[in-house]
């Protein structure tokens, strides 16, 4: 039988040469591919799943951004839009306020108040009141800021067209400057609201704190009064501390316990 002969492919490579016991310029010499190839030493490394990033929580304050209020219409004077100019300016230095997240904020703020409070209860809702209270300062400064600056830009806008308007009447004349500039109004009073609130807020958590204080003060008094109660005072028979001289017999014998004080008591 004839033998089966198994041909082999000519110039035939294997895929990776081992290059090991050969010296540097040998391999160098033979070597006919990449030299990042033949260098390269990193370890194959496992691509493994990224965690997803957690959301940074944003404060409900940021700077201002160009998203300022426009003046609506049109033929404005040379010099009234050099003033509008002039107030979107100290508008970008203004802090940006996000009224939303302000607005979810004021609900954390809030501290309900307890009934019947044990002292731990005093305890806690005073740490609360306090904390709430300085992250409302921090709030209300920045509302504050804007509220100023925007209440007097308003009414500056709004007087400065007076001038300019060729209305007869003061009534279309102030209707005329209130629809030129209602963006600043509009935006104006999203501020006043966010203050007024922030007030709100900040009188309900005085008047909390003022009555945590009153309770501990009624608690003080009362331990210091059963204290003396039961220690310093004697048994008094106040009836026996009432002379002759003070009553006469006819008022002693009408006098009724469960009437009160007599006119003549009260002299005594």
């Amino acid at each position: 039988m004839a033998e089966e002969t198994v041909s082999k492919p000519i110039n035939e490579e294997p895929l990776s040469k081992d290059y090991s016991g050969q010296d540097e310029l040998d391999v160098l010499l033979s070597f006919d591919g990449d030299e990042n190839e033949l260098f390269d030493s990193t370890p194959p490394t496992e691509e493994t799943e990224k965690e997803p990033e957690k959301p940074v929580p944003q404060s409900p304050v940021t700077m201002a951004t160009d998203d300022l209020p426009e003046l609506v219409g049109e033929n404005f004077p040379k010099s009234y839009l050099r003033m509008v100019e002039r107030i979107k300016i100290q508008y970008r230095l203004l802090p940006s306020l996000n009224y939303d997240a302000i607005y979810e904020e004021f609900k954390v703020l809030s501290v309900p108040s307890v009934s019947t409070p044990t002292l731990q209860v005093i305890n806690d809702q005073l740490h609360r009141v306090q904390a709430a209270k300085d992250r409302l300062a921090e709030i209300y400064i920045d509302v504050l800021k804007c509220y100023t600056l925007k209440k007097r830009s308003v009414d500056i806008l709004q007087d400065a067209w007076m001038r300019f308007t060729e209305e007869k009447s003061a009534d279309r004349r102030k209707a005329d400057a209130i629809f030129r500039i209602n963006e600043f109004l509009l935006d104006f009073a999203s501020t006043e609201s966010v203050l007024k609130a922030s007030m709100h807020i900040l009188k309900n958590l005085d008047s909390l704190h003022e009555n945590l204080s009153r309770r501990i003060t009624i608690w003080q008094l009362q331990l210091k009064l059963g204290d003396v109660g039961r220690n310093a005072l004697p048994e008094i028979d106040y009836d026996a501390t009432i002379t002759d001289g003070c009553l006469t017999e006819d008022v002693k014998v009408s006098k009724d316990p469960t009437v009160g004080t007599t006119p003549e008591e009260l002299n005594f």
